[in-house]
């Protein structure tokens, strides 16, 4: 799921940044969120799997900040 969501991402950058007719200011603005996506997926999902893994059930109060 998160390989699949970063493989996405990343054609739909290097779409955006190979063909010059997307060089909008509504590109900019996607391009920098699928950035913020990959990040959050590389960081949240490794983290659920462990959680789920691990039988967790409690999510302290630091890690929703």
């Amino acid at each position: 799921m998160s390989l699949a969501t970063v493989l996405s991402n990343l054609v739909i950058i290097l779409a955006v940044s190979s063909g010059s007719h997307l060089h909008t200011p509504m590109y900019f603005f996607i391009y920098n969120f699928f950035f913020v996506d990959i990040g959050f997926i590389s960081t949240m999902v490794p983290k659920m799997l462990a959680n789920i893994q691990a039988q967790k059930k409690v999510i302290s109060y630091k890690m929703t900040h």
